[in-house]
């Protein structure tokens, strides 16, 4: 019951994610009666990339994985997503605020962070194999 109830959760969410990525104005019609514009509408993206992440991550772990845990894969996610969608922003003259590229650069380094641990858990016996090579 409880994997049901998971598994139901979290497609609900990654739904809700991919609504708020591709139309945040529309979904904050329907759910709050009054459409978004500007900042409203990044932050709606920006949400959907949290619900995102957090949908791949509570996802009952029904597929195989090998070594890595779910929390990273939703944290890769979120990271690499939301470093995409700031420089974007910033590149795009959206967003000027006055941290953007230090929070964009932050989050660029922790997707990297979190990619070199999924490639150790995906294929943890090549990579220590390479690195006793050097």
């Amino acid at each position: 019951m409880t994997t049901k109830l998971l598994r139901l959760a979290s497609v609900l969410e990654i739904l809700t994610a991919l609504a708020l990525i591709i139309a945040p104005s529309w979904v904050a019609w329907l759910i709050l009666g009054d459409g978004a514009s500007g900042t409203g509408i990044a932050l709606g993206r920006i949400a959907g990339v949290v619900l995102l992440s957090f949908g791949l991550t509570c996802y009952p772990k029904s597929f195989n994985l090998g070594n890595l845990d779910q929390s990273v894969l939703g944290m890769l996610t979120y990271n690499a997503l939301i470093t995409i969608y700031l420089t974007y922003l910033g590149l795009r003259g959206e967003a000027t605020g006055g941290v953007l590229w230090l929070v964009a650069a932050s989050h660029a380094v922790l997707t990297m962070l979190f990619a070199q641990a999924w490639f150790k858990g995906r294929f943890p016996s090549s990579l220590q194999s390479y690195e006793n090579n050097e």
